[in-house]
């Protein structure tokens, strides 16, 4: 059985992947969790237990699995910050929209010019979309996920700044 602590005894990222946990009905146990993201659960109890971090790629897996936006767990993994997040795209529309909208020259533009703005900015983010759907989470059994991380203790140890932003500019 699963041993919790306080909250605010967990590392930022371990915080989060608990209050998902915690949120599940009925509640995950780690090698639930693990199973349900497709890691090991020696990678999870590390993560929860230490200050380890996943690499990118799995960081990317989780925020997906858990339905939270990749930046999100990245900040709290402290591979970005939060003045310089790494977007995943549709991260990246809501924050270009948003952008957009908080500007004086849309802002004075008349409801309809700025209806058709809002407009263009959706059809280009579709059009993206169809360009570059997101893969979906594999359900993947316990054999392929050794097979998957194998070497890769989910730390992120031994990655440069390129391998690292080269995962993340593929997120």
């Amino acid at each position: 059985m699963a041993k919790w602590r306080a909250l605010t005894d967990y590392s930022p990222l371990a915080r989060l992947l608990v209050e998902y946990m915690w949120a599940q009905r009925p509640p995950l146990l780690p090698n639930q969790f693990a199973q349900r993201m497709g890691v090991r659960k020696q990678q999870v109890s590390s993560w929860l237990n230490s200050d380890a971090t996943p690499s990118p790629t799995i960081l990317v897996r989780l925020a997906r699995g858990m339905a939270r936006p990749v930046s999100e767990l990245f900040i709290a993994a402290a591979y970005a910050s939060e003045h310089d997040p790494l977007f995943d795209t549709e991260e990246t529309w809501a924050h270009v929209l948003a952008e957009v909208q908080a500007t004086p020259e849309f802002l004075a533009l008349a409801e309809p010019q700025q209806i058709i703005v809002i407009g263009i900015l959706h059809a280009a983010h579709l059009r993206d979309r169809e360009n570059h759907p997101l893969a979906p989470i594999e359900q993947e059994t316990s054999d392929n996920i050794d097979d998957e991380v194998e070497g890769d203790d989910g730390s992120g140890a031994g990655e440069t700044t390129d391998d690292l932003a080269g995962d993340a500019m593929n997120a």
